[in-house]
Parts: C-alpha cells; sequence; structure tokens
C-alpha cells in the first residue's frame, strides 16, 4: 500500500513541479505611434513582456504580432523549416527519410511579406556558403496554424509541424 501512496506522491509533486517557459519580449512605440515587438531592446524606454510560450508559436503575443506565429517548425511538401527567434532559419530536405540538402540563413516578417535570405547549405551534395533570396506576402490561417505564400512564382502552403 505504502507503494502506492509513494507513486501517487511523485506523480504530484512532478506534475507541481513543472514550470511553464517564459520569452522576455521587449515592447516598443515607434516614432509613428505603432507598436514594436522584438526579442532585444527596441528603445531606452522598452518595456519587458512575458510571454508564456506556448505549441501554437507564442500564445496571444502571436495574435498582436505575427512575427511571433513564425516561431517554431514548419513543413511544405518535402522540406521542414525551423524559424527561430531572432530572424535565423533552418530549412531541410528530406526524401525516403533521409536528409538530402539543408539551409540556413535569416528570415524577416514585416507588413505580412516573409523574406528568407539563404546563407549556408550542406548535406549529401556538398555544403558551402550561398546568397540566394527570395519572399512572398503571407496569408494566415484564422487559427495562425498554417500559412500560404507565393515565392518565385511557386504557391507554398506552411502547415504548423
Amino acid at each position: 500500500m505504502s507503494k502506492w501512496i509513494f507513486l501517487a506522491l511523485m506523480g504530484i509533486g512532478c506534475t507541481l513541479s513543472i514550470q511553464p517557459a517564459y520569452a522576455e519580449i521587449y515592447k516598443c512605440t515607434g516614432d509613428d505611434g505603432s507598436v514594436v515587438f522584438s526579442d532585444s531592446p527596441c528603445a531606452e524606454d522598452a518595456e519587458i513582456v512575458k510571454v508564456q510560450s506556448s505549441e501554437t508559436g507564442g500564445g496571444d503575443l502571436a495574435n498582436q504580432d505575427p512575427r511571433f506565429a513564425l516561431h517554431g517548425s514548419w513543413r511544405t511538401g518535402i522540406h521542414t523549416y525551423n524559424f527561430r527567434p531572432g530572424g535565423r532559419f533552418r530549412n531541410e530536405q528530406h526524401y525516403g527519410g533521409k536528409l538530402i540538402v539543408w539551409r540556413s540563413g535569416t528570415w524577416s516578417l514585416k507588413e505580412q511579406r516573409l523574406t528568407l535570405k539563404y546563407t549556408q547549405s550542406g548535406g549529401q551534395l556538398g555544403s558551402g556558403p550561398m546568397n540566394f533570396s527570395e519572399g512572398g506576402k503571407v496569408r494566415w490561417a484564422e487559427d495562425k496554424q498554417s500559412f500560404e505564400t507565393r515565392m518565385d512564382g511557386d504557391e507554398r502552403t506552411f502547415y504548423r509541424k
């Protein structure tokens, strides 16, 4: 009987010890009155906003600033994209369960336009620097779990992984 009580208490203890993850985000007001969110101080009077992270890409902050909805892993066709805070991303292309090629670089989302600038590549075909950019206007699904964009004449739908 004491074994079951011990296991129950351990389960309760583990549940209570789980802490939600928080990110420090800075909120500033631009000269034109627009609100700007950033992962680094954007002005001397920047207000620190604690945001509880979530699987859906940043909780309520994603509704205020779509850049935070983009954070995380997305898939489109055989490509997987991982958009990180701070504007870095990695793209992987898998075929038959094997990584064929990866690319990394920087991303930005301004006025609903997503721009990807590829700076490095690697994989089975070799590795090295690259200098290639593509971009397109983003159309979000209402639940922010997918978005569509047209890049280089290609219509793509990204799904949250």
